[in-house]
Formats: C-alpha cells, structure tokens, sequence
C-alpha cells in the first residue's frame, strides 16, 4: 500500500510511504525531485509499469491538474502529460477526483462526469 501527501496544520505534506504488509512496516521512499505536498489528491499503482500515479489535490487553497508518476524501481519521481498537454489537458480537481486502471497502458481520470486519459 502506498499513501502520498496529507496535512499538518497549515501545511501541506508531499511525503510518500510504502507499507509493507508482510512485516506490518512503513517505510519513506524519497525522491531527489518531488511534486509540491498536497491533500485530497486521486491517486493509483499501475502494476504494469510499477509506478504510483498522483492526479490533483490542493497544494494550499490552489486546486491542482499535475500529474505525477513516482517509478519504484528507479525511486524517482516525473512529471506527466494528460492528452499530450502538460498541465492544461485536463481542468484542476480536488475532492472527488479518482482514477481508474484500464487497459494495459491507459489510466482514466475522472471527477464527475469528467474524464481524461493519458
């Protein structure tokens, strides 16, 4: 299992934890480059490509479009493209956005009645 960001206070976290289920441990996985911290993001692990892809969220009373890919062979992370159009492909979203697995190489993004693939 794999939980990104979250709020102390004020501020917004862009820590990334990975839980090992077999031994009932957490671990940090770092990054030198990270996406900005943020709350209420969409979020899903591809198995395919064996990465962790955040969508959206708050980053501090902004709402988000990023779209960030966290590889765990290589521990780093990147950002991503929605319809070939960094950032502009797809409207800011928080609070409901979610994201769903598809075919082998496809991810959908969807908030109400909204939807965007990359």
């Amino acid at each position: 299992m794999l939980i990104y960001g979250g709020q102390r206070g004020s501020s917004r976290l862009g820590d990334l934890w990975a839980l090992d289920l077999s031994g009932d441990s957490w671990s940090e996985l770092t990054a030198a480059t990270t996406p900005p911290g943020r709350t209420f993001a969409a979020s899903i692990y591809e198995t395919l490509s064996n990465r962790f892809v955040l969508y959206g969220g708050d980053t501090g009373g902004e709402k988000s479009a990023e779209v960030w890919a966290f590889d765990l062979a290589e521990n780093s992370w990147s950002s991503l493209e929605i319809n070939g159009v960094a950032r502009s492909g797809a409207a800011a979203r928080r609070r409901g956005g979610c994201l769903y697995r598809i075919r082998e190489s496809r991810t959908l993004f969807w908030w109400r009645g909204d939807s965007w693939f990359f």
